[in-house]
């Protein structure tokens, strides 16, 4: 009787160490900050940090909790954004399955799954330039111009799911992107450009992520409450 508790015990702590492994290293709360180039069109958007192409932004200060280990000004990996059909295909106000698109130096990586388009009115060349009006460059776009005192500035929020490479488990988190000049003294002149160019010039960013941690499943303190039974009455016959 007591070798079969001891091998069904035995297993237990197994089929624990399996699920363990499965369930993988979790991030926890934190935030962290990029800064670089945006160029964006109306196909997508390009990121660099010195030449356009790179694909890189650079860490800036402060960072916390999970990503307390970036070192400022560490070149980090955050891929363009592209409208093209595709694995990777960003269409704002859907749901999206950008796996791995920016891919951090502490072996993190961020998911991006939305980039809501707020419910603002669309510019025009006869928006009111009154200090905080905001509206969206277009009807399909997630850039969010406001006017300031000193001209006008874009912000862009996205959304999605941080792991650890390798891992399968994710934490949800919420990114700002914003640029607090885009060197347009006015929204007109800024709409103007845009529907002669269809492009947004060169910009300099400033992002902020932020994780939560996530509250464990259900089955997950079950799971966790098993194991630590198994455990607890493994060392209990083992002492009699």
């Amino acid at each position: 009787m007591t070798v079969k508790f001891k091998l069904l015990s035995l297993s237990v702590l197994a089929a624990c160490s399996i699920s363990s492994s499965a369930f993988g290293a979790t991030v926890g709360a934190g935030t962290f900050n990029l800064s670089g180039t945006a160029i964006g069109t109306t196909t997508g958007i390009d990121f660099y940090l010195h030449t356009s192409g790179d694909q890189e932004g650079s860490i800036n200060l402060p960072t916390s909790g999970a990503f307390a280990a970036l070192a400022p000004t560490t070149v980090e990996i955050i891929q363009n954004l592209s409208a093209a059909p595709g694995p990777n295909q960003v269409i704002p106000g859907q749901p999206i399955n950008f796996v791995n698109w920016i891919q951090l130096t502490d072996g993190i990586n961020l998911d991006l799954t939305s980039i809501p388009i707020p419910s603002f009115p669309v510019c025009t060349t006869a928006s009111p330039e009154t200090t905080g009006y905001q509206c969206l460059v277009n009807g399909q776009s997630p850039v969010v111009l406001t006017k300031t005192d000193t001209g006008v500035a874009a912000r862009i929020n996205v959304t999605g799911d941080a792991h650890f490479a390798g891992q399968t488990t994710e934490t949800a988190f919420n990114g700002l992107f914003t640029s607090p000049t885009t060197d347009f003294a006015t929204i007109a002149a800024f709409e103007t450009y845009f529907n002669a160019n269809k492009a947004i010039p060169a910009l300099s960013y400033s992002a902020s992520f932020t994780t939560v941690s996530a509250v464990p499943e259900p089955e997950t303190f079950g799971l966790a409450g098993l194991c630590l039974l198994a455990f607890g009455l493994l060392r209990r016959r083992t002492r009699s």
